[in-house]
């Protein structure tokens, strides 16, 4: 049986972890924002060592979200590379009927990469979004354990724990 004598902490490895991990993201820091190989181009990416797990996951989710946003840019290219094939044979003065009797899977340019835009993108950024619930829900159980006072992390839980139960019960895949 589990009684709350048994649950120790020692507090020499904590401090002594507590240190090294300060001294890690203090590294971290100096190392992004001041010895970063290309800092001096304007290019460097921001790691930020003072960034809390929520600032974290709210920089995943936006990065999925920027990332289905560059999907869907790639996809309208796509669907316009048709007509812009169109318009350029057309300017040559070459009849676009020439290639109507191609079956669409003979022809490149129509339904160019339909699979990846309309099967493998949407998938693909389903099982990122379940998965960063997943690891949000996991971190905030296990940080809850020492801190359940924080109003904040006890609330994202509750609403975590919803959107891992809506994924649980309806994510499927597309096909």
């Amino acid at each position: 049986m589990f009684e709350k004598a048994d649950f120790k902490i020692d507090e020499a490895e904590l401090l002594k972890l507590s240190f090294e991990m300060e001294k890690y993201w203090n590294q971290i820091d100096r190392l992004n924002k001041i010895e970063h190989t290309f800092i001096e181009s304007g290019l460097a990416m921001k790691v930020d060592g003072k960034s809390n797990f929520s600032e974290v996951v709210a920089g995943a989710h936006k990065a999925v979200n920027g990332i289905e946003d560059l999907l869907a840019m790639f996809h309208a290219s796509d669907v316009k590379l048709s007509n812009d094939l169109a318009d350029l044979l057309k300017k040559k003065g070459i009849d676009t009927k020439v290639f109507d009797d191609l079956l669409y899977s003979e022809n490149p340019f129509s339904g160019r990469n339909w699979e990846l835009h309309n099967l493998g993108t949407p998938n693909w950024l389903q099982r990122l979004r379940i998965d960063l619930v997943h690891i949000e829900v996991k971190y905030l159980e296990e940080y809850l354990k020492t801190n359940n006072n924080d109003r904040v992390a006890l609330s994202r839980l509750e609403e975590v724990k919803e959107l891992l139960k809506k994924y649980a019960q309806t994510a499927m895949h597309i096909d």
